[in-house]
């Protein structure tokens, strides 16, 4: 729910504000990423799904982001922002996607958005969960203390479901949790 997003987003968000210049530019938990790069990353992610929301509402077509070679150079370059722009550009892109998701009409819920122009589309339904995943995962990726046994029981059960209905095509895969 936009609620479960909302709440994982302003834990990962107190988080972000904690962090001290000097760990931005610290490894995070991701190869080769820095803890700049998730965040650069989450807010990439919140200014994509953004402007494909509104742009649906708007009559537009619209997708997410335009390529993935795109979405990997704007992660990059925005990684390397001086801190306090990268913070900002962090929080309002979280407040401006909530509010496009809060302002997003119910017949709409079902409409579809492409991640990249020519890729399967997600319905805004969809983008709403995958938003949960971002935020919840990506905290975790920080590595500022944030783990995977800070998740709720309802995002844990969304996710295996989740994981499980977008892994089987590619893998065998049995998930279990306590």
């Amino acid at each position: 729910t936009l609620a479960q997003v909302e709440a994982a987003t302003q834990r990962y968000l107190r988080t972000v504000a904690g962090l001290t210049d000097a760990q931005f530019g610290a490894p995070s938990v991701l190869p080769g990423w820095t803890m700049a790069h998730v965040v650069s990353h989450v807010a990439s992610n919140a200014t994509g799904i953004d402007r494909a929301v509104r742009a649906a509402m708007a009559g537009e077509p619209s997708w997410v982001y335009e390529t993935n070679a795109g979405r990997d150079a704007e992660i990059d370059e925005r990684a390397a922002w001086p801190v306090a722009e990268l913070r900002a550009l962090n929080a309002s892109s979280c407040d401006d996607l909530r509010d496009a998701f809060e302002s997003c009409p119910a017949d709409l819920l079902g409409h579809l958005l492409p991640r990249v122009i020519d890729g399967p589309p997600w319905s805004v339904l969809d983008w709403i969960g995958a938003r949960w995943r971002e935020v919840e995962i990506h905290h975790t990726d920080l590595g500022a203390g944030y783990t995977q046994a800070d998740w709720d029981d309802d995002f844990v059960a969304y996710l295996t479901k989740v994981a499980a209905f977008d892994r089987e095509p590619e893998v065998q895969l049995t998930l279990r949790s306590p």
